[in-house]
C-alpha cells in the first residue's frame, strides 16, 4: 500500500490515521443465532457422466424398482452429482424420520451455547429460566398446533450447565454416561441395557442417553421421551427452517414429525391442511440424501456438532457392540454381502409392515479408489428390495469413476 505522509514530521497523515484505526479495530460480533436454524445448505455443481446416468436410468426402470423412491448423491469428486427417482414424493418412513429428532437435539444445544455467552446468571436454573422467556415469543411455525406440548423446549430436563472461572457456561446434554473416547464403547453397552424400559423409566435416563438409545437401538420409548422435551412443534420448526422440510403441498415435502413412536399423536391437527403433513413420521428421498451429505461434510450446524452426531449413526462402531437386528444399516449388510469393501457407514433404518426406507452415507474402498455417496430410500415394499436397490444404486456410482 502506498502511504501518504507529513513530510515535516514524518508521521502518518490524517487519512492514514483513520485507516489504520480502521484496521486495528476488531471485527463486530455476530448476534448469537436464533431458536430455529438458518436453512442448511448443500450444493450440488457436478454433472454426471453419460454411464453415469445411462446406468441409473437402467435401475429406474426396471420393474424392480421403478415403483421405489430413491435418491443417490455421490460426494466422491469436488462436485456432487445427484440423481433421484420418485425422490420428491414424501411418504411415511417410520424411524428413518428420527434423523429429525437427532438434528434439532444438536441445533438446541449449538443456540443454546451461544445465546449463554455472557449471561452472568446465578446458577443453570436461572441461565435456563433466562432463555426459555426469551424464546417463549418465538414465532411458532404451527401455531394452534401441537395444543399442550412443548413450547419452548424444556431446557432444565435436556442440558446441564456449569460456570467456568471465567464467567462463561459450560453446557451440555444431561447424561448417566460418557459418549466421548475412549468411553463411548462401553457406555454405549451400558445404555443398551435400558432399550425397551417403559416411558418411565426412559424418562429418567439423560437426554444424551436418550438420544443414543433413539437413533443406535431405534428405540421409540426413548424417541418419545427426546421428542416430548423438545416438542413438536420445535422439531417441526427445526425441519422447516433448515431446509429439510417444504410448505408447499405441491412439491416435496420432507422430514416431519407429528407422532412420538410412544403413543402420542398430532395427526388429526393436519388433516385438513397440507396433505404432506398427514403421515406422522414423514420423509422424501431427496432430503434423505441430502440430510447424509451435508453431516459427512461436517456443514449440519457447524463442524463439531456434524462430527458428534456421526458418532451416534456410526454403524460400523455399533455393530461391534450391539445386536444388529436394532441398529444395522441395511444397505451396507448387503454391499458387504456382495463383497464390497466398505470402510464408513453412517444410518438409520425405519420399518413399518411393508414400509421399509433407509438414509445412509457409505464410503466403498475400490480399485478406482475410494468412493464416497449417500443413499436415500423412503420407501421400498421389502428389505430385500431395498438392498438389491443399495447394490444397483453402487454401481451407478462405481460407473461414474471408472
Amino acid at each position: 500500500m502506498c502511504k501518504t505522509t507529513n513530510r515535516a514530521t514524518q508521521t502518518a497523515s490524517p487519512g492514514e490515521k483513520e485507516l489504520i484505526q480502521i484496521q486495528k479495530q476488531p471485527a463486530p460480533s455476530q448476534p448469537p443465532p436464533g431458536l430455529f436454524p438458518p436453512v442448511q445448505t448443500f450444493v450440488i455443481n457436478g454433472v454426471p457422466s453419460q454411464i453415469m446416468t445411462g446406468t441409473f436410468n437402467t435401475v429406474k426402470a426396471n420393474a424392480k424398482f421403478k415403483d421405489l423412491r430413491f435418491a443417490l448423491l455421490d460426494v466422491t469428486g469436488s462436485a456432487p452429482v445427484y440423481l433421484g427417482h420418485n425422490d420428491t414424493k414424501h411418504t411415511f418412513i417410520a424411524s428413518t424420520a428420527k434423523i429429525a429428532v437427532l438434528f434439532a437435539a444438536f441445533w438446541l444445544r449449538k443456540t443454546v451455547r451461544e445465546n449463554a455467552k455472557g449471561v452472568n446468571a446465578t446458577d443453570k436454573n436461572a441461565l435456563f429460566d433466562g432463555l426459555k422467556i426469551s424464546w417463549v415469543g418465538a414465532a411458532q411455525k404451527y401455531p394452534g398446533k401441537f395444543s399442550g406440548h412443548a413450547w419452548p423446549p424444556d431446557l432444565h430436563t435436556i442440558f446441564n450447565a456449569t460456570k467456568k472461572g471465567n464467567g462463561e457456561w459450560e453446557i451440555d446434554f444431561t447424561s448417566d454416561f460418557d459418549y466421548s473416547e475412549p468411553a463411548r464403547g462401553e457406555s454405549l453397552l451400558n445404555v443398551a441395557d435400558q432399550h425397551g424400559k417403559s416411558l418411565n423409566v426412559i424418562n429418567g435416563l439423560g437426554f444424551r442417553d436418550r438420544l443414543e438409545l433413539m437413533i443406535g437401538w431405534s428405540d421409540n420409548n426413548a424417541a418419545g421421551s427426546c421428542i416430548n422435551a423438545l416438542g413438536f412443534q420445535f422439531v417441526n420448526g427445526c425441519m422447516s427452517a433448515a431446509g429439510f422440510f417444504d410448505e408447499n403441498s405441491t412439491t416435496i415435502g420432507g422430514l416431519w414429525l407429528s407422532g412420538n413412536y410412544a403413543g402420542t399423536s398430532f395427526e388429526n391437527d393436519f388433516k385438513n391442511n397440507n396433505p404432506q403433513k398427514i403421515t406422522t413420521q414423514g420423509g422424501n428421498a431427496e432430503v434423505l440424501a441430502r440430510f447424509m451429505a451435508l453431516l459427512i461434510k461436517r456443514k449440519l450446524a457447524d463442524a463439531e456438532t456434524s462430527q458428534e452426531m456421526l458418532m451416534v449413526m456410526d454403524r460400523i462402531v455399533a455393530d461391534e457392540l450391539w445386536d444388529k437386528e436394532y441398529n444395522t444399516s441395511w444397505i451396507r449388510d448387503e454391499l458387504e454381502k456382495k463383497g464390497r469393501v466398505i470402510t464408513q457407514c453412517f444410518a438409520k433404518v425405519g420399518v413399518f409392515g411393508a414400509n421399509f426406507s433407509e438414509a445412509a452415507y457409505l464410503s466403498e474402498d475400490t480399485d478406482a479408489g475410494m468412493l464416497r455417496y449417500a443413499i436415500g430410500c423412503s420407501r421400498a415394499p421389502s428389505k430385500q428390495r431395498l438392498k438389491d436397490l443399495a447394490v444397483a444404486l453402487a454401481n451407478v456410482v462405481a460407473a461414474g469413476h471408472p
